[in-house]
């Protein structure tokens, strides 16, 4: 199985000393990167880079980003009927390429994750929903605030001793 139970990460992960987990926000074209290295603040994210999948060094620019993350958490899109759509190809494939490269790796809904990173850019400046590839890196962002919420709410609810809570 390519991806591994969320909560199987949360226990993973808190045992760690220092953590780096990654939020990526796959489409088509290209792929926003968030980052957190602490799976309690939210206001720890924070966006990293947005790259084009047609750039020939694509895989390896990927890899040197992630070379030193924890885990890899990646956005899963569904429709309004939670159906996966066509373009869901394009994630797999990603997924598949990190998973062999050794990656851990989880996902989480990144339903409406765009709409709402657009919104909240066009909040502080109406200029900035402008900039798809900003959209992207916050969208990417927006997918790693789920995966906190979830991991707080495990974490509570498994009594999980934390050793990083920064």
């Amino acid at each position: 199985m390519i991806y591994t139970n969320k909560g199987e990460i949360v226990k993973k992960i808190f045992k760690l000393e220092k953590i780096r987990v990654l939020g990526l926000d796959i489409g088509s074209t290209f792929i926003g990167i968030g980052e957190t290295s602490s799976l309690f603040k939210k206001d720890s994210v924070k966006p990293i880079t947005t790259l084009n999948r047609k750039n020939p060094k694509f895989t390896s620019l990927l890899l040197d980003i992630a070379k030193d993350a924890n885990a890899i958490i990646v956005g899963w899109p569904l429709d309004d009927q939670l159906r996966e759509p066509p373009n869901v190809k394009n994630i797999k494939n990603i997924s598949a390429f990190l998973f062999q490269n050794n990656f851990l790796l989880g996902r989480v809904s990144e339903r409406l994750t765009s709409h709402e990173a657009n919104s909240i850019l066009s909040q502080a400046d109406w200029k900035l929903c402008l900039n798809k590839k900003l959209n992207d890196q916050v969208a990417a962002c927006l997918i790693l605030h789920n995966f906190i919420d979830y991991a707080k709410f495990y974490a509570e609810s498994n009594n999980l001793q934390i050793k990083n809570k920064e």
